[in-house]
């Protein structure tokens, strides 16, 4: 094995790991609560919706007791199909998004992207810890 193949698997492939633990687990409750029908109950106005390499509508949130939340995304599920249109949702305090009632389905992607780097960390572990039991023997 070639410096930079223990370079990738003992510092790079583990430090993104950590990344995408992160950066799913931050979105991951509010999408199981939406998921599950918990949070404050309102209506989605979608304003504009921007493509890469899918498609978000952006939008206000307004909820069933009258508070706003401008400029949110609305997760994946039943959208709207023109600037204007109203859906149904559930604001679960994600950070920027707002879920479709029903919860859509951004908690299996957000449970993928937080499980597959858990799993990682957890064989990459192991493998350390063995290696460092052999050498103090």
């Amino acid at each position: 094995m070639g410096r930079f193949d223990l370079f990738f698997f003992n510092v790079l492939a583990p430090a993104f790991a950590v990344m995408m633990l992160f950066l799913g687990t931050q979105d991951l409750g509010p999408a199981w609560r939406a998921r599950w029908g918990h949070g404050r109950q309102g209506v989605f106005t979608a304003l504009y919706e921007y493509c890469e390499k899918s498609c978000s509508w952006s939008g206000n949130f307004t909820a069933d007791d009258g508070q706003v939340r401008r400029n949110v995304t609305l997760g994946t599920g039943h959208g709207p199909s023109h600037a204007g249109d109203e859906v149904a949702a559930v604001d679960t305090d994600a950070r920027i998004d707002v879920y479709p009632l029903g919860g859509g389905h951004d908690w299996l992607d957000l449970s993928g992207l937080t499980l597959v780097p858990l799993a990682y960390l957890i064989g990459w572990g192991r493998v350390v810890w063995r290696w460092r039991r052999r050498r103090r023997r």
